[in-house]
């Protein structure tokens, strides 16, 4: 059905539901009912995804097939993909998918990584033989690349760890620490092994001077203080003085 309206360019009408948690105990379904004009159909970690516009809107979105409760044809033509995507001729389902990592919606723009040599195809496989990679230093590479900057890219990020870090733009580098941070306070590493740490570098005479602004924090270090062993909280500022 999709794909007929789809070669037909018509739109389709849908009933998309998803779970929610009703009475914070059952997992319930809601529904939404919508007009969409449907472009292609994309696999993506392991489900199917139609790529479309809602009528309401001047974007593209994409819902998982599963999900839809019912889809019905419309006799009205769709809107065509030029009008919400940079696609002008016809929609490069694999130049789309290359950018909008596990689906995720988002704005395009360009990203550059500084990686391990280890990763090369790694990123060849996810954004093509046209990844444009040059050398960095001898252990690594540096990767540019024009992808949507959405949690999904942050989440296939983090999944290398330490072997992939982001040189640019600003933005995803934020949204990487903010991600890394609220993963440290959801295990409570701020307060078991940080402040564990800054016990060990208070016996051996070390100044520290912790800026809490937000989920960040900068650590100053100072060796050679010979203080009292104290620690004074003034608003967002913490300051520790070895002994």
């Amino acid at each position: 059905t999709i794909d007929s309206a789809i070669l037909s360019k018509k739109q389709i009408e849908v009933v998309y539901r998803k779970r929610k948690i009703v009475d914070g105990k059952t997992a319930r379904y809601e529904e939404k009912t919508m007009v969409i004009n449907p472009y292609a159909l994309i696999w993506s970690d392991d489900h199917y995804y139609l790529v479309g516009n809602y009528s309401k809107y001047n974007n593209l979105i994409h819902l998982r097939i599963d999900r839809l409760k019912s889809v019905n044809v419309l006799d009205t033509y769709a809107r065509h993909f030029s009008e919400v995507s940079p696609y002008k001729t016809y929609f490069d389902i694999a130049d789309y998918s290359n950018k909008h990592l596990s689906m995720f919606s988002g704005d395009i723009k360009p990203v550059e990584m500084i990686c391990n040599n280890s990763m090369i195809e790694h990123f060849v496989d996810q954004f093509g033989e046209k990844v444009i990679m040059r050398p960095y230093d001898e252990e690594n590479f540096i990767v540019k690349v024009d992808v949507a900057v959405t949690d999904g890219l942050v989440a296939w990020i983090m999944q290398y760890g330490n072997k992939v870090r982001v040189k640019s733009p600003k933005e995803l580098k934020n949204m990487i620490i903010d991600k890394t941070n609220s993963i440290l306070e959801l295990y409570n590493v701020w307060n078991d092994k940080f402040l564990t740490n800054i016990i060990y570098l208070l016996k051996y005479n070390v100044f520290c001077y912790i800026i809490l602004c937000g989920k960040n924090y900068k650590l100053y270090l100072l060796k050679g203080c010979y203080l009292n062993e104290q620690c004074i909280k003034q608003k967002n500022c913490w300051r520790f003085t070895g002994s």
